[in-house]
């Protein structure tokens, strides 16, 4: 009974060990770029433009970036941040909810053609570097007059983390969550995550401080996050936010969903 008990503590201590050595490997489904995977993008999106930063510690980071038009007055742009398994680039294609708004598509480090390793405080300082490239424009980027903030998934972490700290004209979350510590409590419920997580993903500790218009679209049949994204929404600072709810939609299918861009497009032209 004795050697038992020393086995499964074993075995309980060992798991532990392994989820804060591999964590990054869990939360970050890093998806690079290959040269030619890029050449092709760049082939099918002709007027985007492939913009280069370096981040504050020297890692240089890349999103992909596609105005409008040249001659578009006033500038409005919406920057973008995906989810965690996501590659940005189809977020170029010809939308008419995007028309009228110039797009900036970060890829997160480890991720496109991002060079370095994802880190919760490294999407953090990328994103603000982005933000500010786009309050001021250069590099290839216009000046944005108007700017939104948008994330999908693990994404609208780092848009209400923006949201919070800058002033912004208008916030989009795509299957938003409270915290990555519940959501993986959940999942473990044995194991005390909150000690183990690095990478917490606070988006509830954000939401009271956004004042911006918000719109919060949801799928009925996300079974990940279930009712997370509701209390990202109670907790919101602003009044002026929406929910749309997508019936048939789960987390990775919500842009399948015609209403999706419906009401992605009526917001945009109501800012």
């Amino acid at each position: 009974m004795l050697l038992w008990s020393a086995l499964l503590a074993l075995t309980y201590v060992g798991a532990a060990v392994l989820l804060w050595i591999f964590q990054e490997r869990i939360i970050f489904k890093q998806r690079p770029l290959s040269p030619q995977q890029a050449d092709e993008v760049r082939a099918t999106y002709r007027e985007m433009r492939s913009i280069r930063l370096v981040g504050a510690d020297g890692v240089p980071i890349h999103a992909w970036y596609l105005p409008a038009s040249a001659q578009a007055s006033p500038r409005r742009l919406v920057l973008y941040f995906g989810a965690n398994n996501e590659q940005v680039h189809w977020q170029l294609a010809a939308r008419p909810a995007f028309d009228g708004w110039d797009r900036l598509l970060v890829d997160y480090r480890g991720y496109g053609l991002s060079d370095g390793s994802p880190s919760q405080a490294a999407l953090e300082a990328d994103a603000s570097r982005w933000l500010a490239l786009a309050r001021s424009g250069g590099d290839g980027v216009a000046k944005a007059e108007r700017l939104v903030v948008m994330g999908t998934g693990m994404g609208s972490y780092v848009a209400t983390y923006l949201a919070a700290k800058h002033a912004v004209d208008g916030v989009i979350l795509v299957v938003p969550y409270d915290s990555a510590v519940g959501i993986a409590q959940e999942m473990l419920p044995l194991y005390p995550v909150h000690w183990i997580m690095r990478h917490r993903f606070k988006t509830i500790a954000e939401a009271p401080k956004v004042r911006a218009p918000t719109l919060f679209i949801v799928g009925l049949q996300d079974t990940f996050v279930k009712e997370r994204p509701r209390r990202v929404y109670q907790a919101w600072g602003s009044p002026a936010r929406q929910w749309v709810e997508l019936s048939r939609a789960n987390h990775q299918t919500a842009p399948a969903d015609p209403l999706y861009w419906h009401h992605l497009g009526e917001f945009l032209r109501g800012l």
